[in-house]
C-alpha cells in the first residue's frame, strides 16, 4: 500500500464521474495500482455510479403495441366511468367494450393500421355508434343453449351492430343474418367470431323500415334464401 493514502472517497466518485482534473484524476489513478484499500472503495463505487450499459430498447412493432395498448387501457377506463352513471346506451357501451371483449379488439394485432395513440377503428366506430342517444339497445331473450344476443339499431345513420354469445362456431356451417320486412328477408351478412363472440357490423338501406332480424343456420359460406332453422329472432317493432 502505497505510504501517501490521503485518498477520500468522494474522490474516488468523482474520478468515476469524470469530476477530476486532469493532474489529479493521473495521480489518482497512479495510486489505485499501488493501494489495495483504494482500489477496493473504487471498485465499490464503480458498482454504484459506473454508466450502465444502454438499457435493451424494445422494437418499433413492440413499441407501437405497448402505446397501443396503453391508449386502449385508459379509453377503456373512461367508457367504464360512464357505467355509474351514464344511461342505458352508455351501459350498451360497456357491454360492447367489457363483456363482448371485443376486448380481443383491444389487444389489437395488427401493425401500422392505426396511430399507436387511438384505439383500433373498428372499435371507436362500434362504441361511438351505440353511445349515440338515437341508438336504441335490443336484449334478445335468452334462447336454448344459453345463447344470449344484443342488437343496437340506429334509425338515423341506419347502423346496426348485433353481438351473441353462446354460439358455437363450426366448419360446417354459418350464422347468416336476415333484415326481415313484410315476411320477406334479405341477406345482410356472416357473423364474424372473435375471441368466443360472434357479431357483424352494418350499415346502410332503410332500418327504419325493418321489422325483424333473423340469425339462421346456413351451409357454410351462406346462402342466397334461407335454408336453415333460426338460432336467434329479435322482434324490433
Amino acid at each position: 500500500m502505497s505510504n501517501a493514502c490521503f485518498w477520500r472517497e468522494e474522490e474516488m466518485a468523482d474520478l468515476i464521474l469524470g469530476n477530476l482534473a486532469e493532474e489529479k484524476r493521473v495521480r489518482l489513478q497512479r495510486h489505485l495500482a499501488d493501494c489495495e484499500r483504494c482500489a477496493a472503495l473504487f471498485r465499490d463505487w464503480s458498482a454504484v455510479l459506473a454508466p450502465l450499459d444502454p438499457r435493451p430498447q424494445p422494437s418499433p412493432s413492440l413499441k407501437r403495441r405497448l402505446l397501443r395498448r396503453i391508449a386502449c387501457e385508459r379509453w377503456r377506463s373512461s367508457i367504464l366511468e360512464r357505467l355509474r352513471t351514464g344511461s342505458q346506451v352508455a351501459r350498451a357501451a360497456v357491454l360492447l367494450v367489457c363483456l363482448v371483449s371485443l376486448v380481443g379488439l383491444f389487444a389489437v394485432q395488427r401493425e401500422n393500421v392505426v396511430p399507436a395513440d387511438l384505439p383500433d377503428a373498428s372499435v371507436t366506430r362500434d362504441v361511438a355508434m351505440v353511445m349515440d342517444p338515437h341508438t336504441v339497445l335490443h336484449v334478445v331473450p335468452i334462447v336454448p343453449g344459453n345463447v344470449k344476443s344484443y342488437v343496437w339499431i340506429n334509425d338515423t345513420s341506419n347502423e346496426m351492430l348485433i353481438l351473441t354469445d353462446g354460439l358455437v362456431p363450426s366448419a360446417e356451417i354459418d350464422y347468416q343474418v336476415w333484415f326481415i320486412t313484410e315476411d320477406r328477408r334479405s341477406h345482410v351478412g356472416l357473423l364474424h367470431w372473435q375471441d368466443g363472440m360472434a357479431h357483424l357490423y352494418f350499415r346502410g338501406g332503410e332500418l327504419r323500415q325493418v321489422e325483424n332480424i333473423a340469425v339462421s343456420i346456413e351451409p357454410k359460406g351462406g346462402s342466397f334464401r334461407p335454408t336453415g332453422p333460426d338460432a336467434i329472432f329479435v322482434n324490433l317493432r
